[in-house]
Formats: structure tokens, sequence, C-alpha cells
């Protein structure tokens, strides 16, 4: 009997590196709109995160598009890189490309994706910092929050 890939059997995995995998269990049976908070049972048919076709249109219609967000960042933070202090210029096709728009709390560790106030400037470099540390944090949660199997699997 063949191992099955952790990714084509329907529970999310965090790689952790070769041959292991942190599987997460979520609850859902539990799940509820992220609008209006109708529970799962009660979802249109084919609908996941909202109950209705409704409900996913009202959520799209608030949200900010990422380019606007991410201008709205680097004008705020005037394009300087919040922990270095590096100044980005204006390459010739008139873009700053060695800034990024960064999640001061990670998407992942629950902060708001849309939020302004949730959002700083780094530059390339101290954004691979911060999201190798974003990572490292997320899996210690996982570990801690004792929802995890950490599996080890050798025919991958």
């Amino acid at each position: 009997m063949s191992k099955l890939n952790p990714i084509s059997i329907g529970i999310n995995y965090v790689f952790l590196g070769p041959k292991k995998w942190l599987e997460v269990k979520e609850d859902y049976k539990n799940r509820r709109c992220a609008v209006c908070e109708k529970p799962k049972k009660d979802f249109d048919k084919y609908m996941r995160l909202y109950c209705s076709e409704k409900c996913r249109d009202k959520f799209n219609s608030k949200l900010m598009w990422p380019d606007k967000l991410r201008d709205l960042t680097l004008i705020r933070d005037k394009y300087t890189c919040v922990k270095c202090g590096y100044v980005d210029k204006l390459d010739k096709h008139g873009a700053y490309n060695n800034l990024q728009a960064d999640h001061i709390i990670a998407k992942m560790n629950g902060g708001a994706e849309w939020d302004i106030n949730n959002m700083q400037t780094l530059c390339n470099d101290c954004h691979k910092l911060k999201t190798k540390q974003d990572h490292e944090d997320r899996i210690i949660d996982i570990k801690n929050s004792g929802m995890v199997n950490l599996y080890e699997y050798t025919n991958l």
C-alpha cells in the first residue's frame, strides 16, 4: 500500500522539511459564514466561505485592491523601510521594486488582510527575515495548540 500525498487527502498541512509534515485539523462542521455567521449546514450548494453569493459579493465589495493598499502603505511610510531605514528610488520604469508592503501581523497568524493599520513598508531583505520569523512563529503556535499531529512520510 502506497503512502498518500498529504496535500491530496483534503486536510491542511504545513511543510516542515524533507519528509516532515504538520497536520492541521480544522473543524469544518462548525464553520460559519464570514459575513453573516450562518452555520455551514445552511450554506448554499458549492459555497465554502460564505453562505450565499449575496454574502460573498457583500464581502468582496468592501475589499481594497492589493496594488492600492501597497501604494498607500509605501506613500504613508515615505518609501522607506521601517526596520532598517532603506529608502528606495524609482527605477527606469517608474516603480519601487526594492520595497514590500508587509502585514505587521501575518495573515496566517490572524492579522487583518486589508487593514492599512496592519501594513508596513519593508525592504526586500527585511521582508525575507520577517517572513521566515512569521513562519517559525506559526509552526510553534500550531504545535502548542494541541490540534496537530506531526507525521513523517517516507515515500513522498
